[in-house]
């Protein structure tokens, strides 16, 4: 499961030049270099720190499980509709992908992210980065490979989950479990991908956050939100 809901940009559903296939050539939109998950489960041994001693209703039965995610950004395409409307005249039906100027390709770090995310938005691409523009079409036409050439903040997501199950006096099979759940236990923020649109006066910025990948109500049903979520769970097993 990739851990993110991206609502900043869509994916360019034409390319820049049909049947230019090294120009369209690019990472998949779904792209993660680097991914890691894990899920763990871990019986408390209170009795054992105890030396096999304590009242067994409050000693045994001590858990904690939690899943940790962290993956690298995924890839954007800059895109630049305006150019791509003017052309449009002339028969021209795909996207342009305005040509990146050359040098090192900004990133989106995440320290960058927690340092301004208090006051707004921040910076990841500018527009004079970019060659082209409606009053000179022919130079937008960026070079081989712009597809998804540039990549978003990547990914971290932790969530812990203590309980204590309780055996019920005289029923065999029959146990009461208590527990805190704690969704985006450490309470940071994930951000999405920066505006990709040249045109828009907000280009190359990062302006929301991304929803956790669970929640108390599931995976993407609604209850998804970045802030830490605790839920106090009791179960019946029998």
């Amino acid at each position: 499961m990739l851990p993110f809901i991206f609502s900043t940009n869509t994916s360019p559903l034409t390319p820049q030049i049909p049947g230019d296939y090294r120009n369209n050539y690019g990472p998949s939109d779904y792209d993660v270099r680097h991914y890691a998950s894990a899920n763990y489960v871990w019986q408390l041994p209170v009795r054992r720190a105890l030396f096999g001693h304590g009242w067994a209703p409050l000693v045994d039965g001590w858990q904690v499980s939690g899943a940790i995610f962290a993956r690298s950004g995924l890839p954007y395409t800059v895109t630049d509709p305006v150019v791509s409307g003017e052309l449009a005249g002339s028969n021209y039906g795909g996207t342009v992908y305005p040509q990146f100027l050359g040098g090192s390709i900004p990133g989106c770090g995440r320290a960058a992210a927690l340092t301004t995310v208090g006051v707004g938005s921040f910076t990841c691409l500018t527009a004079d980065q970019f060659d082209g523009g409606a009053a000179n079409p022919a130079s937008a036409f960026g070079s081989n490979g712009l597809r998804n050439k540039f990549r978003g903040p990547g990914y971290t997501d932790t969530d812990f989950t203590v309980s204590k199950s309780t055996k019920i006096p005289g029923w065999e099979r029959g146990e009461l479990a208590l527990g805190f759940q704690f969704f985006n236990a450490f309470n940071h923020p994930n951000f999405d991908q920066p505006i990709n649109d040249k045109a828009n006066p907000q280009f190359g910025q990062i302006v929301s956050a991304v929803s956790t990948p669970t929640s108390i109500l599931g995976a993407f049903l609604g209850g998804d939100a970045a802030p830490r979520l605790i839920q106090l769970k009791l179960e019946l097993k029998f």
